[in-house]
C-alpha cells in the first residue's frame, strides 16, 4: 500500500516558544540555524560539532532543543544508535513538554518501529500535546494498524494546519481508497496537489483513485505527469502501464514494462509482462516472465500478505501453460473458479478468475467475481478496483 509515496524527508528541529532567561556563552538560535545549513549541505560532522560545543555552557532548559536537533542530524548521517540516545536525552531534558514524546515518536516511525511510535504519540496526546502534526502521525499509525475509521477521525484534525497538512490530505485520500470511496479520495488528492503541484507521489495516488472511479483519460494525464516529474518512480510507471494494458493499449504498456525490466525490474513489472504474454497467447514469453516473477516474489521479504492470491494466479497460469494450452481460455477458467467456490476453495477460485482476466482484462464476469472474493478475503483495495 502506498502509505509514504508522497512524503519528503526533512530535518526536524524543534524550536521551543520560550527563550532562556539565563545568559550563556553560546547563542543557541544561531547554532541551530548554522547546524541546519551544514546538514542540508551534507556536512553532518561539522553540524554535530557546532551543536555539541553549545552544550558546554547553556541552561538545561535549552538542551532539549540541541539534543533534539543532534538526534536528527545523526539519524540522517546513518548513526541510528547515537540518534536514539540523543533523542532519549532530549526527552529527559524536555520533562514537562508533552510534545517531546511526539518528536521521539516521529523518529521511531522513520525507523519503521510503529509500535514504539504509537506508544510515544499516545503518551504525548494523553499528557496534553495538541499540535496538528500529532494527529497526522497518529492517523498514519492507525492506518498501519488497519483501523481506518480512527485514522480518518484523527487525520481530519490534522487538516487544521501545521507542517503536516499535506500528509493529512494524502493519508485521508488513501484511507478513503481503502474504504472503497475513490471519488472522495480523489477530492483529497486534488486538494493536496494544490499545496504541492509538482509532487510525483500525489499525481500517482490521484491517478490510482481516478482509475478506481473509471476515469481513465484523466488518470493517464496524472500518471504521465508523475513519471515526468520522477522518471525513476518505477511503481508509478508500473501502475500507469498496467492501466494502459487494461484499456487495451497493449503496445504502449509493453514498452513501459520492458523499460522497467531493463533498469529496475520488480515482481509486478515482470508479472505484468507475463500477463501480456498470456493475453497474446505468446506462451514462451509468458512462461519466461512468469518464472522470473515468482522468483522475484520469493526474494522479496516485504511481499504483502494480500499478494498471495496474485502469486497463486501466476503459478496456476504457468501450470496451465505447461499442461494444456486449451485451458488458457477465459470461459474455462471462470467455470473452474465456480467449481472451486462450490467447494469453498476461495483462494483457488480467485486465482482462476485472475487467470481469466490475464487473457481477457475486460471480462465483466471475471472482474466482478474476482473483486467480490478479494474484498471478502481482506484485500479491499484490489477488490474495489476490480469491482469499479
Amino acid at each position: 500500500m502506498k502509505l509514504t509515496m508522497f512524503l519528503t524527508a526533512s530535518l526536524i528541529i524543534a524550536v521551543l516558544a520560550t527563550a532562556s532567561a539565563n545568559a550563556s556563552l553560546y547563542d543557541v538560535e544561531n547554532a541551530l540555524k548554522k547546524a541546519d545549513q551544514l546538514t542540508k549541505a551534507g556536512r553532518y560532522e561539522e553540524a554535530v560539532e557546532e551543536l555539541t560545543v553549545t552544550l558546554i555552557d547553556i541552561p538545561d532548559s535549552e538542551k532539549v532543543r540541541v539534543y533534539d536537533a543532534l538526534s536528527w542530524i545523526k539519524l540522517m548521517s546513518g548513526d541510528i544508535h547515537a540518534a536514539l540516545d540523543d533523542m532519549d536525552t532530549a526527552v529527559k531534558y524536555g520533562d514537562g513538554d508533552p510534545c517531546v514524546y511526539m518528536r521521539r515518536a516521529r523518529m521511531f516511525n522513520n525507523l519503521s518501529e510503529p509500535g514504539m511510535a504509537a506508544m510515544d504519540v499516545d503518551r504525548a496526546m494523553e499528557t496534553g500535546c495538541s499540535e496538528p502534526e500529532i494527529y497526522t502521525l497518529r492517523g498514519k499509525l492507525y492506518l498501519q494498524e488497519g483501523d481506518t475509521l480512527n485514522a480518518i477521525r484523527l487525520l481530519y484534525k490534522g487538516l487544521a494546519g501545521g507542517a503536516d497538512k499535506l500528509d493529512s490530505l494524502g493519508y485521508c485520500g488513501f484511507a478513503y481508497t481503502l474504504l472503497g470511496y475513490p471519488a472522495v479520495a480523489t477530492a483529497f488528492y486534488t486538494e493536496a496537489l494544490k499545496l504541492a503541484p509538482d509532487n510525483p507521489g500525489i499525481h500517482s495516488e490521484l491517478a490510482d483513485s481516478l482509475v478506481m472511479s473509471g476515469r481513465f483519460k484523466k488518470a493517464f494525464k496524472h500518471y504521465e505527469r508523475a513519471v515526468e516529474l520522477d522518471a525513476n518512480k518505477g511503481f508509478t510507471a508500473n501502475n500507469y502501464a498496467y492501466t494502459l494494458f487494461m484499456q487495451g493499449k497493449v503496445d504502449r504498456a509493453r514498452g513501459i514494462f520492458q523499460k522497467l525490466n531493463k533498469t529496475e525490474p520488480t515482481p509486478y513489472s515482470l508479472c505484468n509482462m507475463m500477463e501480456i504474454g498470456v493475453f497474446e497467447h505468446n506462451w514462451s514469453s509468458a512462461f519466461t516472465y512468469g518464472k522470473l516473477c515468482l522468483s522475484s516474489f520469493e526474494a522479496d521479504n516485504q511481499t504483502a500478505r494480500s499478494e498471495r492470491f496474485y502469486v497463486l494466479a501466476i503459478a496456476r497460469a504457468l501450470e496451465t501453460i505447461q499442461r494444456d494450452k486449451l485451458l488458457m481460455h477465459p470461459r474455462t477458467q471462470i467455470d473452474l473458479a465456480r467449481q472451486h467456490i462450490k467447494y469453498g476453495e476461495y483462494s483457488d477460485a480467485v486465482a482462476a478468475f485472475l487467470v481469466a482476466l490475464m487473457m481477457d482484462p475486460k471480462n465483466i464476469e471475471a472482474n466482478y467475481e474476482a473483486g467480490r472474493l478479494m474484498s471478502l478475503m481482506g484485500d479491499t483495495l484490489k477488490g474495489f478496483s476490480l469491482l469499479n
